[in-house]
């Protein structure tokens, strides 16, 4: 069982991609502030739009690929968009 607190410099011993994930939140959020004047500058509809398609976006990336792949071929009839399966 994990302890409710880690020390920092354990955390990648326990967490295996906490660096990765370290460094990928440093470049998300580097670029956040041009991605938001960016989205503000949209008309209602089109802001709207883009959050949504950034949230899902978002979670689609930390579901991982496999998981992607996985859904992408159970939601398309094993990778044929709505087309029966010979």
């Amino acid at each position: 069982m994990l302890k409710t607190h880690t020390p920092k410099s354990n955390i990648s011993c326990i967490f295996p991609y906490s660096l990765e994930k370290q460094r990928e939140n440093a470049a998300a959020l580097a670029v956040l502030p041009d991605l938001l004047r960016e989205v503000d500058a949209q008309p209602l509809p089109g802001r709207l739009l883009a959050l949504v398609e950034g949230v899902l976006a978002a979670n689609i990336f930390d579901w991982g690929s496999q998981a992607c792949v996985a859904l992408y071929k159970v939601r398309t009839r094993g990778g044929r968009a709505g087309h029966e399966v010979l």
